[in-house]
């Protein structure tokens, strides 16, 4: 066997145990470049004496689970053959590209010991006990299940018990009524307007920024500039041109305009009103289309309680007084004066 059998045996053996080379600098604390070197055949290109040599090579065999012995014997014997057979100096040689190996053939030699795998297996002590450990843990899993459904089943037959229901009698005397909830809308701040770029004087400035979510398209001297959605407070856009800004909008109420570095006050529509604005130098000119009301919000109606049901109830339950005929009027004599006797002189 010479140096390439022996480091292609330690490569393959290493292979069939499914390590790496990482594993073996971790596990022996020998460098990765020897352990490269050693499955190359490379054993005197190491930088190592050959007594260090012997001694990773024996310590490599033991973690790959080979004889020690036997491979310091390999090493030994591919060692000798190459001090035997010394290469000759460099020489041009013509390639001469030979026939494929039969499939017969393989790089392995035949006379190499057979590398068998350890039997991982458990015993049967630790099978029994690990089938033992999952049986345990299931069942323990299993009354732990059924005590929090018997807790819950206790919880909601507690909660579900119908409570006495009260008489007649303890009932309010009187209905109060509740009355019915008014929506009332959330006051809409009117945005500050930021500081825009200055008007110079030539040309025509438009600066808008948005209180409502609205689309919106601008065109500066014939060319479309932005076309899209523009978000409340979030949406501020600034044009200027030579002739002409066109502004078209879908909610007239959403826009706040700074024209030529002025403020203007002037309230362009409604909501969801759709709107075209036009900007010159000179002027502002704007047409308002139609539009739309926001839908207000319904207002839940409230459930009938039992406080208003039941007195009704009680008022139809109790019978009520029938009036019967009125006693006949019988004449009253009316008392006179009594006479007074006044004596005669």
């Amino acid at each position: 066997m010479d140096a390439l059998d022996l480091g292609r045996y330690l490569r393959d053996t290493r292979l069939a145990k499914e390590r790496t080379l990482d594993d073996a600098v971790e596990a022996l604390r020998i460098r990765r470049h020897i352990l490269e070197a050693f499955e190359a055949g490379e054993f005197t290109s190491t930088g190592s004496s050959a007594v260090q040599v012997r001694g990773f090579l024996r310590n490599y065999a033991q973690w790959l689970g080979l004889d020690p012995n036997l491979i310091i014997n390999y090493y030994e014997v591919a060692v000798h053959s190459a001090q035997t057979h010394p290469a000759r100096g460099k020489r041009k040689t013509q390639t001469v590209e030979l026939p494929a190996a039969p499939h017969s053939v393989t790089d392995t030699q035949p006379n190499l010991p057979i590398v068998t795998l350890p039997d991982n297996r458990p015993s049967p002590l630790v099978r029994f006990l690990q089938t033992f450990a999952l049986i345990a843990v299931s069942l323990a899993a299993l009354a732990i299940i059924v005590f929090v459904t018997i807790q819950v089943l206790n919880i909601e037959g507690d909660s579900g018990t119908v409570e006495n229901i009260p008489s007649f009698i303890d009932l309010p005397p009187t209905a109060t009524r509740t009355p019915r909830p008014t929506f009332t809308p959330f006051p809409t701040s009117t945005p500050e307007l930021i500081a825009f770029s200055p008007y110079t004087g030539q040309g025509v400035l438009v600066n808008i920024q948005f209180t409502q979510r609205c689309w919106i398209r601008i065109k500066v001297d014939g060319i479309e500039r932005f076309s899209g959605i523009a978000l409340p407070d979030q949406t501020i856009l600034e044009y200027q041109g030579n002739e002409i800004i066109e502004v078209s909008a879908s909610n007239a109420e959403a826009l706040r305009v700074v024209y030529n570095g002025v403020p203007q006050e002037v309230v362009f529509g409604g909501r969801g009103q759709l709107v075209d604005i036009t900007f010159t130098p000179q002027r502002m000119d704007f047409t308002s289309g139609p539009g739309f009301e926001p839908t207000p919000i319904a207002s839940p109606t409230p459930l009938p309680r039992s406080e208003s049901i039941a007195p009704t109830l009680l008022a139809q339950l109790t019978p009520s007084a029938t009036p019967g005929p009125s006693p006949t009027p019988s004449n009253t004599p009316t008392p006179s004066d009594t006479p007074t006797v006044t004596p005669t002189p």
